[in-house]
């Protein structure tokens, strides 16, 4: 009995897994989402509401990361999102949160400095007509 209790629960549960899930924008309707994120990531750091810009952090990278795993290829890159994202955000996104979890606003303001400046230079590789603003 306590067999077929177990081997029950083991396939509901398995049956309550949720499909993973897929991305169905593209990679300008991504960019106006990080946009979102990124301004008012910007504008909760500049208010020293560092609680609120992690929430926007990790929003942030988490469209990041679904965009990484979904845009293998565009007319603009020569690479795959994911090569972009790894050369020239992660490292600014990880002191991000760093300074998130110090508490530390110097830092974090600094941070997003150079995120802002990653992202641009990105842009300004790729031809992209489009600036990210502080």
């Amino acid at each position: 009995m306590k067999a077929i209790t177990a081997i029950s629960t083991l396939c509901f549960l398995l049956s309550c897994s949720p499909e993973p899930v897929k991305n169905m924008k593209d990679l300008e309707q991504s960019m106006m989402d990080l946009k979102a994120y990124q301004e008012n990531l910007g504008e909760g750091i500049r208010a020293c509401r560092l609680e609120d810009s992690r929430w926007l952090l990790d929003g942030m990278d988490s469209t990041l990361r679904t965009v990484a795993a979904t845009i293998t290829e565009h007319h603009r890159m020569d690479k795959p999102f994911a090569y972009y994202k790894k050369r020239l955000l992660d490292k600014p996104l990880s002191e991000l949160e760093s300074a998130f979890d110090d508490n530390d606003t110097a830092k974090a303001r600094a941070q997003y400095v150079i995120l802002v400046d990653k992202c641009n230079k990105c842009h300004l590789d790729l031809e992209i007509d489009k600036e990210v603003k502080y």
